[in-house]
């Protein structure tokens, strides 16, 4: 079962990611990584980095592309077991699935 799936998965291929903001999403997250994820760490730094040059619209409205990224790492860092057995993948996979998370809240 894949905890990570997005919502335009489950919705015949429609991207619903746009009433959040990624940089909010992705902060949250990273403040749940403890620091012996490095690896972790690093690829959510990178996906950060990759937010400065971000137009306010796209972070606003969505692009498929970021929530693409994201969904990859969190997959790819994150075993299966782990997603439902430790506290903070739960907490991460919350954040990440909840569509209506600070959807009013300004980064």
């Amino acid at each position: 079962m894949m905890i990570f799936k997005t919502e335009m998965e489950t919705s015949n291929n429609i991207v619903k990611h746009t009433n959040r903001d990624i940089v909010i999403v992705v902060t949250d997250m990273y403040k749940l990584i403890p620091d012996d994820e490095t690896a972790l760490k690093t690829a959510f730094d990178n996906i950060l980095m990759s937010f400065m040059f971000m137009a306010p619209e796209i972070r606003r409205y969505g692009n498929r592309n970021h929530w693409d990224k994201l969904t990859y790492t969190l997959i790819n860092h994150i075993p299966e077991e782990k997603r439902t057995t430790v506290d903070w993948c739960k907490k991460m996979s919350n954040i990440f699935s909840d569509p209506n998370y600070k959807i009013n809240e300004e980064y």
